[in-house]
């Protein structure tokens, strides 16, 4: 069954998995600092990245970059704030997040 479970999801979350697989084989994934807890902070993490990217028009390791390593978005908004931006709408985050990069002086 678990095996099931991967396979739907896989094809579910498509691009989740596209960009885990990028991220972790340009080794972008930040294992000795990780503050990502759990595989749901995960996948909305990158949820962000990938929704912030479209309404941009740019790749996802664009934005994942931005994140990470201009502003920091990912691990001093995205993932302490999870709890309160996943109950709320596609549009309201990616919009809240181009806020956030815009008062960070964050540019892809």
């Amino acid at each position: 069954m678990p095996c099931l479970l991967v396979v739907v999801k896989r094809k579910k979350y498509a691009i989740f998995w596209d960009v885990l697989a990028i991220i972790k084989e340009r080794g972008l994934l930040m294992m000795p600092d990780e503050k990502i807890k759990n595989s749901r902070e995960l996948e909305f993490a990158v949820f962000c990245i990938e929704n912030v990217a479209a309404k941009l028009g740019v790749d996802g390791e664009q934005v994942y970059r931005a994140f990470t390593q201009k502003g920091d978005i990912l691990h001093s908004y995205i993932v302490p704030e999870y709890e309160v931006l996943h109950t709320q709408s596609r549009e309201y985050i990616v919009d809240d997040l181009l806020d956030v990069m815009k008062e960070r002086g964050v540019e892809v």
